[in-house]
């Protein structure tokens, strides 16, 4: 899993909160093949949160890739294994 944070003063999202993000088995191996920072940032200060997305997949070695698409992918994983609708309301920000 993976916490998303934007480029806004107080890290949170356009929604203004912070989300998980499930990742792929392949997607934690390259993560954890790179060297760590000092500033405990994945890939370091990327501007702001679309550019910082973009940039992160090309280091990782994606090149299609959209936040947007993320959120789609991450609601099926959690979907396909057996989560109910209340679970993917919470996933996609919901109080409710």
């Amino acid at each position: 899993m993976a916490w998303v944070v934007s480029a806004h003063g107080r890290g949170l999202t356009k929604a203004r909160k912070t989300r998980l993000s499930p990742l792929s088995v392949r997607a934690g191996e390259i993560l954890a093949s790179l060297a760590e920072r000092e500033d405990g940032f994945v890939f370091g200060e990327l501007g702001g949160p679309r550019r910082a997305f973009k940039r992160a997949a090309r280091v990782a070695g994606i090149e299609r890739a959209w936040m947007h698409l993320a959120r789609h992918l991450g609601s099926t994983a959690i979907g396909r294994s057996g989560a109910g609708v209340a679970d993917l309301m919470r996933f996609g920000g919901c109080r409710a």
